[in-house]
């Protein structure tokens, strides 16, 4: 691990003793600019349109390339926005392994938002309280870190069940 890092760097925790800092705020801020990115522009309507169908977006004359490069970029920079935000607001210092799985969780959590910007920040809140709760329980009276695991497995699951069975019912038509 590093040295702390200055007091006037780290985000102020806003629920002593949580772990809930100032980042919140940062991260409300970036769903609304994704939102209106995706929205309310055209770069945001051509992204949408290589998420959903690359071969009828390309036809439609965006260049899928530009498109992949500048979600990748994009992406590449919120997730490390989000290490900042967890070193300055949680940690204020960086220890190596210090997001156990956070990659993981992301799939998880734009799975259970329906890949919508405010969906995903209510996941987010969401899979952050079971986690938390997980600790707090797994401390307090000893559930095993496994059983919260599964819960958020079966969040997973009751999420994206109908739209399994959605699918598989277009594919008999």
């Amino acid at each position: 691990q590093t040295v702390k890092i200055e007091a006037s760097a780290e985000l102020s925790r806003i629920l002593p003793p949580t772990q809930l800092s100032g980042a919140i705020f940062i991260a409300v801020l970036f769903v609304a600019f994704t939102q209106f990115l995706l929205q309310k522009t055209v770069l945001g309507y051509e992204l949408r349109a290589i998420g959903l169908n690359p071969t009828t977006a390309e036809n439609s004359g965006i260049n899928i390339n530009r498109g992949i490069i500048i979600a990748m970029v994009m992406s590449g920079a919120f997730a490390g926005l989000g290490g900042a935000c967890e070193i300055m607001g949680v940690h204020q210092r960086f220890i190596d392994g210090f997001s156990p799985g956070y990659g993981w969780d992301g799939l998880a959590v734009a799975l259970v938002g329906g890949l919508h910007p405010v969906g995903v920040l209510l996941a987010s809140i969401l899979f952050g309280a079971l986690r938390s709760g997980g600790m707090i329980m797994a401390r307090a009276i000893k559930v095993p870190q496994d059983l919260i695991s599964l819960l958020q497995g079966l969040v997973i699951v009751f999420v994206a069940a109908p739209m399994l069975i959605r699918s598989m019912l277009r594919r008999r038509k």
